[in-house]
């Protein structure tokens, strides 16, 4: 994530040095719009890190765009009174109450676009190494795998070799399963069951057709409507079917 943040930052300065947004292009010199907007950035990547580690735990099993709102909101409110100080300071003037009212809707508007931006470049970057591997999957890591892939189930083969797990869960859909870890989501071109088969060594049920859990990150049992529910220790609530229930009673999970 560190590399690809520098990358983007040094193409964020270096385009609104040269671009000028917000009048900076005739108030400034280049010298200034270079110390101005390079702190711009600087800070809201840090800022924007943290909001979507603030967030994360909601977010990451929420819809995309329900995922890029609260981003967006949380940055918003991270940043907002940073960008207005900042732009005090570099100005050495005092700045109305409109102008922070301003700023605060400058920020909401360019975070909505970086992160939906983001979201749907990422999400093309990964379906395009799906569909360039033979599997459309992940590549598999050669047998020689580094000591944080020992012991490990054969699926985490197939997932980003610096996520350290453990896989949480996973829920299948169409032609593809989604693998949830602690840190982050893949998607992967493969058969449920073969994804259950390949989570070996690992105690944990198969809720419904669709979803495995972990034993170790389920919380509690809800009801609701008739329903039955496992609500996990991130928040995710995982159905049910009557066809799998006896097998979670039997383990105690029900």
């Amino acid at each position: 994530m560190l590399p690809g943040n520098i990358s983007f930052g040094l193409l964020a300065v270096v385009g609104t040095v040269f671009t000028g947004p917000f009048d900076t292009l005739t108030r400034f010199t280049v010298e200034e719009r270079l110390l101005y907007w390079g702190g711009v950035v600087v800070f809201s990547i840090f800022v924007a890190t943290l909001a979507q580690k603030l967030v994360y735990g909601f977010a990451k099993d929420s819809s995309k765009a329900m995922a890029i709102l609260v981003d967006s909101a949380v940055m918003t409110v991270l940043f907002s009174p940073i960008a207005y100080g900042w732009t005090v300071l570099f100005l050495d003037i005092s700045l109305a109450w409109r102008d922070f009212l301003h700023v605060i809707m400058n920020v909401m508007l360019v975070s909505l676009m970086i992160f939906a931006c983001r979201k749907l470049v990422f999400d093309w970057a990964r379906m395009v190494t799906f569909e360039r591997s033979q599997s459309g999957a992940f590549p598999v890591p050669p047998l020689s795998m580094p000591d944080t892939m020992v012991g490990r189930p054969r699926l985490a083969r197939r997932i980003a070799e610096d996520d350290p797990g453990p896989i949480r869960r996973i829920e299948a859909m169409n032609h593809f399963v989604t693998v949830f870890t602690e840190r982050d989501s893949y998607q992967i071109r493969m058969r449920f069951a073969d994804a259950v088969d390949e989570m070996d060594g690992i105690p944990g049920l198969v809720t419904h057709r669709s979803h495995w859990v972990a034993n170790v990150v389920v919380d509690e049992v809800e009801r609701r409507n008739g329903r039955l529910l496992l609500r996990l220790n991130c928040g995710t609530r995982v159905p049910v079917s009557r066809k799998y229930r006896p097998a979670l009673e039997e383990a105690g999970l029900v």
